[in-house]
C-alpha cells in the first residue's frame, strides 16, 4: 500500500469522524470549502458549492444524532496533485428536525467518488459525488 494512498484514505476516514464528533474546524480543513462542488445523496439534491456546500455539511451534520459510518472497496487513482477516490458507504443514524418535534432513522448505502488536490503538502476534498445504491442494486460486499 503506498504512502499517499494511506493519506488519502486517512482523509476520508478523518472527514467521517469529524462529522460524528461535530469537529466543523476540522472538517473545514479537509474539505476545501473554498473552491468544493458537490453532488449529495440526500435532499436537496442539486449541486452545491462553497459556502452553500458548507452550510449543508454543517447543517446536516448538526442533526443527526448517532451518526455510523463505514467505507468500503476504497480505490484510489492518483494523478501527480490530484487523486480520485472511489468507494461504497453505509451510514446511518437518527435524522432530527428540530422545528417540526420529529426524527427519522436512515440507513443508507451510497457509492461515492471523491476528487482531493494535493495543496501545500497534504491533500484536501475539492469534489464530491454520493449516489444511493437503488433498493435493486447490489454492492459487492455482503449486506
Amino acid at each position: 500500500m503506498s504512502t499517499e494512498f494511506q493519506k488519502i484514505r486517512d482523509v476520508i476516514g478523518e472527514i467521517f469522524s469529524a462529522a460524528r464528533e461535530k469537529d466543523f474546524e476540522r472538517l473545514a480543513e479537509l474539505i476545501r470549502y473554498d473552491d468544493i462542488t458537490k453532488f449529495g445523496d440526500l435532499p436537496p439534491l442539486e449541486r452545491k458549492e462553497g459556502d452553500a456546500a458548507r452550510y449543508y455539511d454543517f447543517t446536516l451534520f448538526t442533526n443527526i444524532t448517532d451518526f455510523s459510518c463505514v467505507v468500503e472497496s476504497l480505490k484510489v487513482q492518483l494523478f501527480h496533485d490530484f487523486a480520485v477516490a472511489t468507494f461504497y458507504v453505509r451510514y446511518g443514524g437518527i435524522l432530527v428536525n428540530d422545528y417540526a418535534f420529529e426524527a427519522q432513522r436512515i440507513s443508507v448505502v451510497s457509492r461515492a467518488t471523491f476528487v482531493l488536490a494535493r495543496m501545500e503538502g497534504r491533500w484536501t476534498v475539492v469534489h464530491e459525488h454520493l449516489s444511493k445504491m437503488g433498493e435493486g442494486d447490489s454492492p459487492l460486499f455482503e449486506a
